[in-house]
This record gives C-alpha cells, structure tokens and sequence, in this order.
C-alpha cells in the first residue's frame, strides 16, 4: 500500500497530542484527590476522644399528592365529559335515512251495514234558557224592591233629621232672659287705721318762703324739724305777716 511520508508525520504528531493530553488529565486528576495532612507528633489518639457516631435508620419514602395531578385528573375528567358529550351529540344529529314508502296496493274493504236508526228523544235549549231567565228576573225584580225600600227609608230619615234641625234653631232663635243672680252680702268693718293727712312737698313757692321765714325770724332747724307737722300752717301765718308790714 502505498502511503506518503506526510501521513506518517501527521500519524506520530496525533499520538504525541493525545499522550500529552491524557497526562494533564492524570494530573489534573492527582491534583484533585484530597490528601489529608499528618497529625504531628505528640498529639493524642483522637480515634477515643471523638463522639460516637448515632445511627439513623434509612429513609422510608412516603406517597405525596401533587395539585399537578389533580388538576390533570380534573382535565382528564373535563376532556372525556366534553368528548362524550359531543359523540351523544353527534348521534343525535346524525342524518337517518326515511324509510322507503309501501308500493303494494291495499285493497279497500267493504264497509259493513250499520244498524236501523232508533229515534231519540230530544229537547230545546230555549226552554232551559226560559226558566233561568225567569228565576233572574225574580232576583233583579227582589234586588231594585229593597234598594228603593231603603232609599224611601233614607229619604225619611233626612226629611225626620232635616224637622228636628228646624226645630232646634227655632228653639235656640228664642230670646230667654238671663236669671237674677244673687250673691253673698259684703260686711262693711270699719277701720282701726287713722286718717291719712297730705302733706305738700318742700318745692316751688313753698320753699322759697320757708327759706324766707328762716331768714327773717330766728327759727332754728332743730325747731323746724320738731314743728314738720305744722309746716303749712308756719308758713301760711308768715304770709299774713308779710303782708301786714307791707
């Protein structure tokens, strides 16, 4: 078989690039394992110092109920309800075919002889009608004899209520005198209280010849206030005075 040298080169190139790359995976793979260092020396037998390990007892998985599937029973339900629902319509509307019609000829039968005809009694509707129409006439002719009874009552009854109300004005249009009244005499006491007497007020005219007699006489204010009573009296006496000296 005949090869080029090129090939031979290309073919030892490809083995030196996968022997390299599978040693940087052992490398890489050394470089990743974890190597634990040594305790150094002197230090105690940690194997009895560390606590015990507890047992756990494995782990039993338990059934759960996902919504997912209840809402994909829900649909389920919902899908086949509606298919269902469809197929019943479906055969409901489908087209069904008429039947083909009866092509044979049916021959007519013979009709049978009826019977003799046998007279029957009969009765006109007028005559039921006549007695009904009788009894109701009855009854209107019963009903407008009471309703004019109580009319010519009522009538009375105004004519009765109308006489007596004439009769109580004319009775209230009478003049009637009023009757004496009589009271209790009055007692007449007389009275243990004396007679009041008027005494002018100190004004005007009267106070300027009061003020004159005190000037022209000597009559001292204790003397005028023990003779208030005779004031009018003073001073009508000390007029005539002056008059005379006039």
């Amino acid at each position: 078989m005949f090869s080029l040298p090129g090939e031979e080169i290309s073919k030892r190139k490809s083995q030196e690039i996968e022997e390299r790359i599978r040693q940087e995976k052992e490398k890489m793979e050394k470089m990743r394992e974890f190597k634990a260092q040594p305790l150094p020396t002197g230090s105690p037998d940690c194997s009895k110092c560390l606590p015990t390990r507890p047992y756990y007892p494995p782990t039993h998985p338990k059934p759960f109920a996902l919504l997912t599937n209840d809402r994909g029973e829900k649909y389920q339900r919902e899908f086949y309800e509606k298919v269902r629902k469809e197929q019943e319509y479906y055969k409901e509307n489908r087209f069904h075919a008429q039947p083909l019609p009866n092509f044979k000829r049916e021959v007519p039968r013979k009709p049978e002889c009826p019977p003799p005809t046998e007279p029957i009694g009969f009765f006109f509707f007028t005559d039921t009608r006549m007695e009904e129409r009788h009894i109701y006439d009855e009854h209107r002719r019963f009903r407008e004899k009471e309703a004019e009874e109580q009319r010519i009552a009522k009538i009375r009854e105004e004519e009765v209520r109308s006489a007596e109300e004439i009769r109580r004005l004319r009775a209230d249009l009478v003049h009637h005198a009023q009757p004496i009244r009589y009271y209790s005499p009055i007692n007449i006491q007389p009275s243990d209280k004396k007679p009041t007497r008027p005494i002018s007020p100190m004004i005007g005219e009267k106070r300027l010849k009061y003020i004159q007699m005190l000037d022209n006489y000597e009559y001292s204010f204790r003397d005028s206030l023990y003779d208030i009573d005779n004031i009018d009296d003073i001073i009508s006496n000390v007029s005539n005075l002056d008059f005379l000296n006039q």
